[in-house]
């Protein structure tokens, strides 16, 4: 047997004879890799397959056995060829250089008996095992690869979206959480109660949104606003389209005096110095509008930061956030205060730290207004009297009877009275009702708030209702209490235009004998829940909350009275229906002109009220 290369081609030849020949197909290492490591192929029977510089070799989960021949690197045979049967390992000799894998047809015609140098074949099957286990293992490290990445090519979809058309999406289930990496790109809101989210572009870019649900899954969406383009090239660096966009955004600070530019990242760096005031305003114009593409890396003039901070807080008032302040303590620059909401503190940030070189974010995470409102309520209830007199009204029925007995009565009439009342000014009307009976204070609360917090006034008492409970065939009794009396939730809210609004949820209950059940109380209530908008210190009366009372009331002539269908002649009627209207005076005014104004007029008067009931000494 010899190995013979002709042409590129590898051939066996048994005893020089041309006709007994063996192709030999060459297995590189590419198919090796492709195929597998230490696999093998088996090739029709009238060829062979040829390996180079492989040294270990398998037969594991095949269902044939080979015949494997060695040669050194002058193609001549240095080991028997030999039968190795399935499932096994086994190892060529030294100084081999080719290994040829041949079929049972094609070794049936060799015959070789001087050759000493074998093939090492290995038996044991717990090697083998472990040489199964190890294919298994990486085998199921690329299906979990390829498991891993499917599921991540899923849950991050992209989106692309243009300015002025909304986004509409169905997610199945209402999600626990919405994240946005970029509030200034896009905003989200819940369509109704249904499992919906809108989209509203607000200006191109590039963001993600994350949605959680309560089963702990998320969902991905990578959103482009603006021409679509893939989201690697949009945050690449050398972006060709992106860097030519970013110039002509940045152009502008060309005509500011000491100001250049530099763009790297996707980010526009600005460098150089600012001088004066106008120049600063210039540069404030063209960041504010794109403030999350810029970064400052230029100097401000020493004399000027004061004056730039100032007018940077003023353009903090125009946001609507006017507890913001920036200070600079030995040079460390921060932005310090309590933002009216998350998204306003981001949008702040975004502004701020586009515009100042080494700012530090200093900001509460508490959010809200941190701005006081009094509240002023007056509970009135306005009463209305009805006399309605029915009958004959015989002499002697509401007094002695003096003098002759006249038969001749007078049939009572009822007599109505209309009046006008013109008052401009709330509070005379107010004291002019009270002055004529026509109306009594019930209470006059007052309340400090902090603005866009819920302020809570129970003027009244709570009565226990005992309630009786069978468990276990064992009764036990439980006591709740029901609060009465004047009770409301009230919310100021301060606008930008120094208007108030308030959120108003009103309950004015009482205990009523007449609808109580079984020892258990009832109670007459009267509910009012509104929102309105008042201007500062001035009033808005809310009524219509109306409670009325029947009465009757009979007199008549002793004896005379009680005959029957005669006695009817004798008798008068008197029918009293109370009604009683409950009017709510509601004015609101901010903390820093209630305090100089009204609170300042109160003090004193609790003092001097005070001085007059403690004007005696203890040493008397």
């Amino acid at each position: 047997m010899k190995l013979v290369k002709y042409k590129k081609e590898y051939y066996l030849l048994f005893k020089n004879d041309l006709e007994k020949k063996i192709p030999l197909l060459e297995v590189k290492k590419r198919f090796l890799m492709k195929a597998g490591y230490l696999n093998h192929l088996f090739p029709p029977d009238n060829y062979g397959l040829i390996y180079k510089n492989h040294f270990i070799f398998h037969s594991l989960d095949m269902n044939f056995d080979i015949f494997v021949a060695c040669f050194d690197k002058y193609y001549n045979l240095i080991s028997t060829p030999f039968l190795v049967p399935k499932n096994r390992i086994f190892i060529v000799p030294l100084k081999t250089k080719y290994v040829c894998e041949l079929s049972c047809k094609s070794i049936s015609i060799i015959k070789n008996d001087n050759l000493n140098k074998k093939i090492i074949l290995l038996k044991n099957k717990f090697l083998c095992s472990i040489i199964r286990c190890i294919k298994l293992f990486f085998l199921i490290i690329i299906l979990a690869n390829i498991v891993f990445i499917s599921f991540s090519c899923l849950a991050s979809e992209q989106l692309n979206l243009l300015l002025g058309k909304d986004k509409t999406l169905d997610l199945g289930q209402a999600p626990l959480s919405i994240q946005i990496s970029d509030p200034d790109i896009i905003d989200v809101n819940r369509v109704g109660m249904t499992n919906s989210i809108k989209l509203i572009p607000k200006q191109n870019g590039f963001t993600t949104l994350i949605l959680q649900y309560s089963d702990g899954n998320e969902q991905h969406w990578n959103i482009n606003v603006g021409k679509a383009q893939n989201s690697s090239n949009y945050e690449a660096p050398n972006y060709e389209e992106n860097f030519s966009n970013l110039d002509i955004i940045a152009k502008p600070l060309r005509k500011i005096n000491g100001i250049s530019y530099l763009i790297r990242n996707g980010k526009v760096i600005i460098v150089g110095s600012i001088k004066t005031i106008p120049d600063f305003r210039k540069l404030v114009k063209i960041v504010s509008s794109k403030s999350t593409l810029f970064y400052p890396a230029y100097e401000i003039n020493p004399y000027l930061e004061e004056q730039i901070y100032k007018i940077l807080e003023g353009y903090l008032k125009l946001m609507g956030e006017k507890n913001l302040q920036i200070l600079n303590r030995a040079g460390f620059l921060v932005v310090s205060g309590v933002s009216t909401n998350p998204a306003a503190k981001n949008k702040v940030w975004s502004f701020l730290s586009a515009l100042l070189p080494n700012l530090n974010d200093h900001i509460s995470l508490k959010t809200g207004d941190s701005s006081i409102v009094q509240i002023n309520l007056e509970f009135l209830e306005v009463g209305k009297l009805k006399n309605n007199q029915v009958g004959t009204a015989w002499p002697g029925m509401h007094q002695p009877i003096v003098g002759n007995f006249n038969l001749g009565g007078n049939l009572l009439t009822e007599g109505f009275s209309n009046s006008t009342l013109q008052v401009a000014p709330l509070s005379i009307l107010l004291k002019a009702l009270k002055e004529r009976n026509f109306a009594r204070n019930i209470a006059k609360p007052v309340i400090l708030t902090r603005s866009g917090e819920k302020a809570f006034f129970l003027a009244g008492g709570e009565v226990p209702i005992v309630s009786n409970i069978m468990q276990n065939n064992q009764q036990s009794s439980s006591v709740s209490f029901k609060p009465f009396g004047i009770l409301f939730h009230v919310t100021p809210i301060l606008q930008n235009d120094g208007a108030i609004w308030v959120q108003l949820d009103l309950e004015v209950s009482d205990v009523s004998d007449a609808l109580s059940y079984q020892n258990i109380p009832g109670f007459v209530t009267r509910k009012l829940k509104t929102n309105i908008i008042l201007k500062d210190e001035n009033y808005v009366v809310l009524s219509g909350l109306i409670q009325t009372k029947h009465s009757k009331s009979i007199s008549k002539l002793p004896l005379i009275g009680d005959l029957p269908i005669i006695g009817e002649l004798f008798k008068s009627r008197k029918f009293k229906d109370d009604e009683s209207e409950l009017w709510i005076a509601i004015s609101a005014t901010k903390e820093e002109q209630s305090y100089s104004k009204m609170n300042e007029i109160y003090m004193n008067k609790l003092k001097n009220n005070s001085k007059n009931s403690l004007s005696f000494s203890l040493l008397d």
